[in-house]
């Protein structure tokens, strides 16, 4: 069994990764929108599209990584 400080560590790493991912992928989402947007004349619908992409990415790796590290079969 985990220790109180131990399970307050875990907690802040899963925090920590999870606000990353979502600011990351979000993040380099919109500013391949911010791309498109400026390469091809789509505003601001690269954008849109950038960011939504961004939100799908991040809900894939932060289930992938609550996948892998969180739900494993012992």
């Amino acid at each position: 069994m985990l220790s109180k400080r131990e399970q307050l560590a875990k907690a802040l790493v899963f925090a920590t990764t999870v606000s990353g991912m979502l600011i990351g992928n979000i993040g380099i989402g919109y500013w391949f929108g911010l791309y498109a947007d400026d390469k091809f004349g789509l505003h601001p619908y690269g954008r849109i599209v950038g960011i939504a992409l961004g939100m799908l990415s991040a809900i894939w790796s932060i289930y992938f990584t609550l996948k892998k590290d969180y739900f494993k079969k012992q």
